[in-house]
C-alpha cells in the first residue's frame, strides 16, 4: 500500500466509527420513542353526562 492508501484507510475506518455510533443513537432514539397522539381532547375530570333517575 501506498501512503496515500494508507492515508485515505484511516479516514475512512474513523467515518465508518462515526456512522456506527450515530447509528447507535438513532436506534436508541428509535426504539425508546413513544407515539405522539394528537387531536384527541384532555380528560379534565369525569365528563360522564348521564343522569340517574330513580
Amino acid at each position: 500500500m501506498t501512503k496515500k492508501e494508507l492515508s485515505q484507510l484511516y479516514y475512512l475506518k474513523k467515518e465508518i466509527k462515526e456512522q456506527q455510533k450515530r447509528l447507535s443513537e438513532l436506534e436508541a432514539l428509535a426504539t425508546s420513542c413513544t407515539a405522539k397522539i394528537t387531536g384527541i381532547p384532555n380528560g379534565n375530570g369525569i365528563s360522564d353526562k348521564i343522569v340517574y333517575v330513580l
